[in-house]
């Protein structure tokens, strides 16, 4: 909950988790965690308060709908188009591509157990009794 911003407002989240919170909820329901590893750090992290400037510039006002209505919404192609967020114009590809982003996503691979990763993948499984 540590990085709860307007974009999980508005689309249709509930919480966020931490590396701590798998763990607990794996040994509550009797799961075993094949993998656990945080996702962007630190690019994310780096860009976050820009992030929520751009939402909330742009897509404040799907806070006004239901959870449902957003997560519909967020889910369907095209619904996400923020300027300078997920829309960028053309001559942009020539600095922000797989080359000039490969060196975080080697900071990615490197931080893949810090803390401070904003998006984890877990993937748990049921133990055997």
């Amino acid at each position: 909950m540590r990085y709860w911003g307007i974009e999980d407002e508005t689309t249709g989240h509930y919480r966020r988790f931490e590396f701590e919170d798998f763990k607990k909820t794996g040994e509550k329901y009797n799961f075993i965690i094949q993998k656990n590893e945080g996702l962007t750090f630190p690019i994310s992290n780096i860009l976050f308060g820009l992030s929520n400037y751009l939402i909330k510039k742009q897509e404040a006002w799907k806070k006004n709908l239901t959870k449902d209505e957003q997560t519909v919404l967020s889910s369907s192609g095209g619904a996400k188009r923020v300027m300078w967020k997920t829309d960028f114009p053309w001559f942009v590809q020539h600095f922000i591509n797989e080359y000039t982003m490969y060196l975080f996503y080697i900071l990615q691979k490197f931080f893949r157990k810090n803390s401070h990763s904003m998006v984890i993948y877990s993937k748990l499984k049921k133990k055997e009794i």
